[in-house]
């Protein structure tokens, strides 16, 4: 009992002001409780937002020499992030707020992966529609020491889908279509996609069970 509480404090005390009450957090937290006690196999760092050149207010069109210059700037910030593997969000920065819009992978290098032509062609589509700047963030897979970047890419497709899952939550026109299916078209009395109203009490001991208990439902359309 000593333990968990302890946990739960720590948990509580390392959450961002503004994020205790998302349902997104509520996934990231759950894991992390799990396997607080145990030696994580597979480690992924968070870097960035990294703004993405533009022309004029909104549309994105990258050149090489634009490409070259921004992968330059990523190398600077972090030597080899370019070339390592992983998985990106792209989003949307306005002020302070942050509107995650799309979510991928990549298993050859970022700098190959993330600002094709027809990613961009995807991006413009939000881009040319919403107030804010264009952002990526990189969360590339590291080796077990935390100082280099892993080459292998198991667990990569796996932490997609929960990066997709987390972005989902927060944005609803998300614009992976891979992966959000299930999310988007099932129902789960009082746990998952459920609107305001009667709930029942097989339901309600089941989001004490989770964790859920005062926090909305997960609901991903």
């Amino acid at each position: 009992q000593n333990w968990g509480k302890r946990l739960r404090t720590v948990s509580k005390s390392a959450e961002p002001a503004g994020v205790r009450a998302s349902a997104g957090f509520f996934l990231f937290n759950s894991f992390a409780n799990g396997s607080f006690n145990m030696q994580f196999k597979k480690i992924f760092d968070v870097c960035g937002p990294f703004t993405i050149p533009r022309v004029g207010k909104h549309t994105i069109v990258i050149d090489q020499n634009t490409k070259a210059e921004f992968w330059s700037q990523v190398e600077e910030k972090r030597a080899g992030l370019s070339g390592a593997i992983g998985c990106y969000i792209f989003a949307i920065q306005d002020g302070k707020a942050f509107t995650p819009i799309y979510v991928g992978k990549t298993e050859r290098s970022f700098e190959s992966e993330t600002l094709t032509g027809d990613k961009i062609n995807t991006y413009n589509k939000v881009v040319t529609k919403q107030r804010g700047y264009p952002v990526l963030f990189l969360l590339p897979k590291m080796q077990p020491n935390r100082r280099s970047f892993s080459t292998g890419s198991a667990g990569i497709a796996t932490f997609e889908k929960l990066l997709i899952g987390c972005a989902l939550l927060k944005n609803r026109d998300l614009l992976n279509s891979d992966h959000t299916d299930f999310l988007r078209t099932t129902r789960v009395t009082g746990i998952m996609n459920h609107k305001r109203g009667k709930t029942t009490a097989p339901a309600q001991k089941l989001r004490k069970a989770l964790g859920l208990r005062g926090r909305r439902p997960l609901m991903f359309v």
